[in-house]
């Protein structure tokens, strides 16, 4: 677990391996190579080896919920939430069960069902991270609007990088195309046009749900007492630049103000708001530095931009924009690989 938890996967499962040939009866042993499998997505693995686990200890929880989590993943829900029905006969006070089952129903829909459960593990073990974090989405999946984006990033977590891959490459080279279709075919532009849109509004929210839904748990009566005090930090500077972005922008539009530069820097205001929202989520204390100093570099190219457009350098500061939307995407590839996955 000690390799597992250092992102070596890969040694980790062959030195579990190794234990079974050494120690074949033990069915946790089972159970921890099913965990190792699911952090890398070999789902019908992680099921084979929980099912072995539990063929020699039939009654053993973790083995119980690394299948259920199995079968979640490889889209059986009905039989994963009875694998957990049963684990709970067996220990009905066990906080982790409750908390997979809370995940369980919340990766089925079921966001009121999940909070239920997440909730009964957090009395159970009111520190219990898992459980915290499955609260918070809980929380935030009673939006409409988050609740579908909830599905796609479930949905996209199933697959292995490659195929996440292809998908986002896919999507991207299926836009290029639409889009080259309806500025050389000017009759079918009405058609394809929404089309574009839908793609656009599609990746933007994919960049926006997070933050924004980080500042509506922050506001939230009970999910406030869920975020950690650096997350805070960051909903508190997501909800000032949120301000900071609504008065400039509408100065620009709503004023008899005429300086492109409101324009601009509420623009920019939004787009900080992905990084401030994900600075603090590295998995190490390495990695969060990573992301903060990228974040504070960011940050520096917004505000040098701001300064530069309001003296009047618009050149300048329209190449400054450009950078900080480059180093913004490339931002998120860098808090994907250093802060991972919580789903």
């Amino acid at each position: 677990m000690i390799l597992f938890r250092l992102d070596r996967e890969p040694e980790a499962i062959k030195e579990i391996e190794n234990a079974i040939v050494l120690n074949p009866v033990v069915g946790a042993y089972r159970g921890v190579l099913g965990e190792l499998k699911l952090a890398t997505k070999d789902y019908q693995g992680a099921l084979e080896a929980a099912n072995a686990g539990l063929g020699l200890d039939p009654e053993n929880t973790f083995c119980l919920n690394v299948r259920a989590r199995a079968l979640v993943k490889l889209e059986k829900a009905e039989d994963a939430l009875d694998t957990i029905a049963t684990s709970l006969e067996h220990q009905p006070e066990n906080s982790y069960t409750h908390a997979n089952l809370g995940w369980s129903k919340l990766e089925t829909g079921r966001a009121q069902e999940a909070q239920e459960h997440f909730a009964e593990a957090l009395r159970l073990q009111p520190n219990f991270e898992y459980a915290q974090a499955g609260m918070m989405e809980a929380i935030k999946a009673k939006n409409f609007f988050y609740r579908q984006f909830l599905r796609y990033v479930f949905w996209m977590n199933r697959l292995t990088a490659q195929y996440q891959w292809a998908f986002i490459i896919g999507i991207y080279l299926g836009y290029r195309v639409v889009n080259n279709i309806a500025q050389n075919n000017p009759d079918l532009a009405p058609f394809l046009n929404p089309i574009l849109y839908a793609y656009i509004a599609f990746a933007l929210s994919t960049w926006f749900f997070e933050p924004i839904s980080n500042l509506f748990l922050f506001l939230h009566p009970f999910g406030k007492y869920l975020l950690k005090p650096k997350a805070k930090i960051s909903a508190r500077l997501v909800g000032a630049l949120l301000a900071v972005a609504l008065v400039f922008i509408g100065i620009h539009f709503f004023s008899n103000v005429q300086h492109e530069g409101y324009l601009f820097s509420g623009i920019g205001a939004i787009a900080m708001m992905i990084p401030l929202s994900s600075m603090f989520a590295g998995r190490t204390p390495k990695d969060q530095r990573i992301l903060v100093g990228s974040t504070i570099l960011l940050g520096a190219l917004w505000v040098l931009g701001v300064v530069t457009v309001f003296l009047g350098n618009h050149e300048m500061a329209d190449n400054l924009m450009m950078y900080l939307f480059i180093g913004i995407f490339l931002y998120q590839w860098l808090a994907i690989a250093k802060g991972g996955s919580r789903y």
